[in-house]
């Protein structure tokens, strides 16, 4: 947030009379409003259950995003590198969970040297045969994350109970014993395993593998949260009825609608929204919140489906909310916080003017 504030407030300050300042301090902010969304995305994930949605990948940039939040974990006196694999294949990836599985054997590895020592991420394309332990991925192509450290190592008879729930080795009132059957929930969910090597005396490695796919994030590029180009509206401009309790998020969300090329009538709430459509006729698309008092997204939505059969609903949400959903298809959901980008494809495609991902979720 300072980063986001105090870029804001130079670029208040000087204008736009330094043009090359201008866009350097908007990237700036930009960068640092990202981090704090994925970082809420993180506290969100811990804090609520939600459903796994694999998304193709890129690995490598997945933990290089990451890196700082590792390196602020570890503290100063443990070095932690990270090796990325050339050629890396696209891999089936959540995002934050996967982060929070890595982040959860970073930190098991800084407990396990104590006096300082180093952490090593390598990242590798690899083919498994038939596995021989419950925890490892079945035969198939995946991209392997490997953690090592150089603790002491895992015992013989604790290598077994690892990944048992509750089981534990740090003293009581240190970890919750869940941190293992977590990490390997999470990848058997991906349809992928977890392997650990460890010597006494000589340290540990978990690698986790996340199964290879043929997609790339540029084929999907709305659920990889990257630009996509989106079919203009036609000359006549089309009509986008905005629903949203949060009147900042309301007040941007219709700015980039409008720069779209929409016209746009907002909605506090999904009475007023039932008002609108009584008042103004059927619209083109809505766009309306699922997490709203008294109404929400998802029950409005459910009028609207009623009595306008053929009217297009796009949600947006954030992670806080997921649970709100009905079983929609992931194509329906646009994730907080987004980008104008995401928003005007998001629409576009309800109106069927921009292709389909190549899986629906």
């Amino acid at each position: 947030m300072t980063a986001i504030l105090g870029n804001l407030e130079l670029l208040s300050s000087s204008g736009t009379s330094d043009p090359e300042r201008a866009a350097r301090l908007v990237a700036n902010a930009r960068t640092a409003a990202l981090r704090g969304a994925r970082q809420t995305a993180h506290l969100l994930s811990f804090s609520r259950r939600k459903r796994l949605v694999a998304e193709p990948a890129d690995v490598n940039a997945v933990i290089a995003d990451m890196m700082d939040l590792l390196k602020g974990s570890v503290g100063g006196e443990i070095e932690i590198t990270f090796v990325p694999g050339e050629n890396l294949w696209p891999a089936l990836v959540d995002t934050t969970q996967v982060e929070r599985a890595i982040l959860n054997l970073v930190i098991n590895a800084r407990d396990a040297m104590r006096d300082g020592g180093r952490i090593r991420l390598q990242t590798k394309n690899v083919q498994r045969e038939e596995p021989a332990l419950p925890e490892e991925p079945t035969a198939g192509d995946y991209v392997s994350i490997s953690i090592s450290d150089a603790g002491g190592g895992i015992a013989e008879d604790v290598r077994e109970q690892i990944f048992e729930p509750f089981f534990r080795t740090k003293p009581t009132g240190q970890g919750s014993g869940l941190d293992l059957p977590q990490v390997l929930g999470v990848m058997k969910q991906l349809d992928g395993g977890v392997t650990v090597r460890s010597i006494a005396g000589a340290g540990t490695t978990f690698t986790l593998f996340l199964p290879r796919t043929r997609r790339t994030a540029e084929e999907d590029p709305v659920t990889m949260g990257h630009a996509a180009a989106a079919t203009p509206p036609s000359e006549a401009a089309e009509r986008i009825v905005l629903v949203d309790d949060d009147p900042d998020v309301r007040v941007i969300a219709a700015d980039m609608l409008r720069d779209a090329g929409y016209e746009v009538t907002e909605a506090e709430s999904g009475s007023a929204a039932l008002d609108v459509l009584a008042a103004e006729g059927t619209p083109a698309a809505m766009v309306v919140d699922v997490a709203m008092p008294v109404m929400t997204g998802v029950e409005l939505a459910s009028i609207v489906k009623r009595n306008y059969p053929t009217l297009p609903v796009v949600f947006m949400t954030g992670y806080a909310a997921t649970n709100l959903l009905p079983a929609l298809s992931r194509h329906d959901v646009l994730r907080k916080p987004f980008q104008a980008s995401d928003l005007a494809h998001s629409v576009a495609r309800a109106l069927g003017k921009a292709s389909e991902p190549s899986r629906r979720y």
